[in-house]
């Protein structure tokens, strides 16, 4: 998982004019299988896949995102406030397909199961998110007017980047002894349709700062299989400041702390992740 050049992680991302939002850079959308259980698909690039070949855990989540919360039903604004996925290995194919069912649904909100497929059809990961009701009037930002709801358009299969490092585009911020930090300007292209930090930006944001730094600490060809995020606030402003504590490895295993910082809002954290793998 060597970086590429420096370009993957500090050339300006206000560069790239041509970045899309996140769900149509990645193409995802969702299927209309007639079933009444939301499916997504999610193609398998350059822009979902890392240049290590190692799928994208953040791309994967994104999809997780969208599904879980359609599955869990709530007749109501919702936010996510859980994500955890498991994909143990790296799939094979040109896609990933996922499927999700409400397993609670109350008037706080409610949790659903999230199985990833591959192109056969066989399982290769697993998720669960719990989302939040919303309470009326407590929302600060300001929703975009986008039109009407493209979350059904199947998007090109792209065939270029740019990957999940240079769009995502962080930038080291120093280091305190175990603990490293990263930073990147709130993008335009990061927004959900209500115009903050969108879920499945969040997860690619502390799937990104896990791995610069396992690269950081010599440990570059970790294969990242585990992403828990927990959102505790919506990102408004930015910078996003991440910090990373590289836990003490267990044999081939690697495990990273990630906590995700909105400096615009007085520092306040948005997100704690941990971030599994192992090395060959």
């Amino acid at each position: 998982m060597a970086r590429s050049g420096p370009r993957d992680m500090t050339d300006p991302h206000e560069n790239h004019t041509d970045l899309l939002h996140l769900r149509a850079h990645i193409a995802f959308c969702l299927e209309d299988v007639g079933t009444g259980s939301p499916h997504g698909y999610l193609p398998l690039g350059p822009r979902t896949i890392h240049s290590d070949g190692s799928p994208s855990l953040g791309s994967v989540a994104t999809m997780i995102d969208v599904v879980g919360m359609r599955a869990v039903g709530h007749d109501g604004p919702m936010v996510t406030s859980h994500l955890a996925l498991r994909l143990p290995g790296r799939p094979t194919g040109s896609a990933l397909r996922s499927w999700g069912r409400s397993i609670r649904n109350g008037k706080t909100g409610g949790t659903a199961l999230v199985h990833v497929v591959d192109d056969e059809g066989s399982t290769v990961g697993v998720a669960s998110l719990t989302g939040a009701a919303l309470t009326l009037g407590v929302c600060t930002h300001v929703k975009r007017t986008d039109g009407p709801d493209d979350f059904f358009v199947r998007r090109p299969h792209p065939t270029d980047g740019p990957g999940p490092e240079e769009y995502i585009g962080l930038e080291p911020a120093g280091r305190d002894g175990s603990m490293y930090r990263y930073r990147t300007a709130f993008h335009e292209s990061l927004r959900n349709v209500n115009g903050v930090l969108h879920g499945g930006g969040a997860c690619l944001l502390a799937e990104q700062a896990a791995r610069c730094a396992a690269i950081d600490i010599g440990s570059a060809d970790t294969a990242f299989d585990t992403l828990d995020v927990h959102f505790l606030a919506p990102g408004l402003s930015g910078p996003f400041l991440t910090h990373v504590e590289a836990l003490s490895a267990d044999g081939d295993q690697r495990a990273f702390v990630v906590e995700v910082f909105d400096t615009g809002r007085d520092h306040r954290p948005i997100a704690l992740g941990l971030l599994t793998g192992h090395t060959p």
